[in-house]
C-alpha cells in the first residue's frame, strides 16, 4: 500500500501492519481508549516516515500531536521523551490549566519539570495565568 503525504513531501509505502496498528490506536483514542506505541528499529528502516504518516493522520483527525525523539548513548537523560512532551503541552496552555488537567499527578510532574514549581508559586502569589516556553 502506497500513501502520499499531504503535509510532508514524501511517498510512503510498506509497513502496512505497523500502519494498521497505529491507525487502530488513533481510532481507539477517539473512543477515549488511549494507548501508547513505541516505534523502534535500526537506522534507515522507515521509523520517521511511519511516525510522520501517523502524525499526519492524527492532525487531520484533529488530535493534539506531540513529538519527541529518544537519544541513545551518553547523552541519554531519563524520562527525556516525557519531559519533551510535557514541555510542549505547557507551552500551549496556561500553567494553571495544565495543573488542573493533571490533577493529583501534578506533584509528580513537577519533579520532572522543576520550572513549573516557580510558575506555580507565581500563579499563587499574583493570581495571573502564565504560559511556559520550552527551554531553548
Amino acid at each position: 500500500m502506497s500513501q502520499t503525504s499531504k503535509l510532508f513531501e514524501f511517498q510512503f509505502s510498506g509497513r502496512e501492519k505497523e500502519q494498521e496498528t497505529l491507525g487502530s490506536l488513533l481510532d481507539n483514542a477517539l473512543k477515549s481508549q488511549g494507548g501508547l506505541a513505541f516505534i523502534t528499529g535500526a537506522p534507515g528502516v522507515g521509523k520517521t516516515s511511519l511516525a510522520m504518516t501517523t502524525w499526519e493522520k492524527g492532525k487531520l483527525e484533529r488530535f493534539e500531536c506531540l513529538r519527541a525523539k529518544c537519544s541513545v548513548g551518553r547523552n541519554f537523560v531519563a524520562y527525556s521523551v516525557w519531559v519533551d512532551c510535557l514541555r510542549q503541552l505547557t507551552a500551549q496552555m496556561s500553567v494553571q490549566t495544565f495543573f488542573d488537567m493533571c490533577g493529583p499527578s501534578s506533584k509528580q510532574i513537577m519533579k520532572l519539570l522543576p520550572e513549573l514549581n516557580a510558575s506555580r508559586r507565581g500563579i499563587a502569589s499574583s493570581g495571573t495565568s502564565t504560559k511556559l516556553k520550552p527551554p531553548a
